[in-house]
């Protein structure tokens, strides 16, 4: 075994150890056929192996959008099997049926790409309940950690979408999150393990790619390691994220139906920084579950939020729009969805 997968397999197994997570865990590991996915299975599953564990703890999903020519796709699917029956791992297929997720993202107004990804996650999320696995694995690396700082922090993201991308989150594992894409491609080389190439990778109209050949390309040439760098900085501000929403959480917001309430003077006394973040705590609580803002406070724009930050609420309240009103009753600060008339 090479020296690169020697190294991945310390990095998996530091990952598990520290979190205190028992690697016979059933676990599913969401595979594609591209180097990163087919990289964390076989790492993950030789790091069992040399625990002592059998891979069968492992499940691997895969989901066919249709949105490839069927050849490729045929060719990616006969790739995965012969893998996972390779490594005595289980295999989970599902595919896009009924109208298609082009004419999908075209009824509700979205990108393909969004509603492709929505679409897998919730496939993926299906088959962790349906075989009662804790955990979803999944091959994020730290390219996808670079491209996502450098796109959040152009469109103007909070501090906490310049945390990035976590290697907890919920119960999605990224074990592979701190090794970039490089490592992985000379991991598979090395040991002369196939994956497949995605055709869509080439095109230009999709952001990603456009970051990669093009900005990102840029920033490569004139700061080598920069994902390492980015990688570190996103752990340092996930640091002062998480305190920062310890403090907005701990606020004794009141809920009142449809609404949520907390004393005026006690929000004029908190600090700028922790006035933003519980007022996207009590909106991520009354946008739960809602189509509002893509059902996440996280995603309400900041500009409706900044007279509260800058000036005494009574300067500029009522606030409305974006399906929320915030106002002053008596002597609370109060948030609400407003009621839409029923038609």
């Amino acid at each position: 075994m090479g020296s690169t997968a020697n190294r991945l397999k310390a990095g998996v197994r530091s990952f598990y150890h520290t979190r205190g997570i028992a690697l016979d865990t059933p676990q599913i590991i969401a595979l594609s056929g591209g180097a990163d996915s087919v990289a964390l299975l076989y790492i993950l599953g030789e790091v069992l192996r040399m625990a002592g564990v059998s891979p069968a703890c492992l499940t691997a999903a895969y989901y066919n959008h249709h949105l490839r020519p069927e050849g490729e796709l045929a060719r990616e699917m006969g790739l995965i099997s012969e893998l996972t029956g390779r490594w005595g791992v289980g295999l989970v297929i599902g595919e896009e049926k009924g109208e298609g997720l082009l004419r999908r993202a075209e009824r509700e107004k979205r990108s393909l790409e969004d509603t492709a990804r929505e679409a897998r996650y919730a496939f993926l999320e299906g088959v962790r309940e349906e075989r009662g696995a804790p955990f979803l694995v999944l091959a994020h690396h730290g390219g996808d950690q670079a491209e996502t700082m450098v796109t959040r922090f152009f469109q103007g993201s909070r501090l906490s979408g310049l945390s990035g991308i976590r290697p907890v989150q919920g119960n999605r594992l990224r074990p592979l999150l701190p090794f970039p894409k490089e490592t992985l491609v000379r991991c598979l080389v090395e040991e002369g393990i196939p994956w497949s190439e995605d055709s869509t990778n080439g095109d230009g109209e999709i952001l990603r790619n456009s970051l990669r050949g093009g900005l990102l390309k840029s920033i490569a040439g004139e700061f080598p390691g920069y994902e390492s760098t980015l990688s570190a900085l996103a752990e340092k501000i996930s640091r002062y994220d998480r305190f920062l929403e310890g403090l907005g959480r701990s606020q004794p917001w009141r809920r009142e139906g449809d609404r949520l309430c907390l004393n005026l003077d006690l929000f004029l006394d908190l600090d700028p920084a922790v006035r933003e973040y519980t007022l996207y705590y009590a909106i991520d609580e009354l946008l739960a579950g809602s189509r509002l803002s893509g059902g996440k406070g996280r995603r309400f724009p900041y500009r409706f939020l900044l007279p509260l930050l800058e000036n005494r609420p009574l300067d500029c309240l009522p606030l409305r729009g974006h399906g929320l009103f915030i106002d002053r009753e008596r002597d609370s600060l109060v948030i609400g969805r407003i009621q839409l008339p029923v038609r």
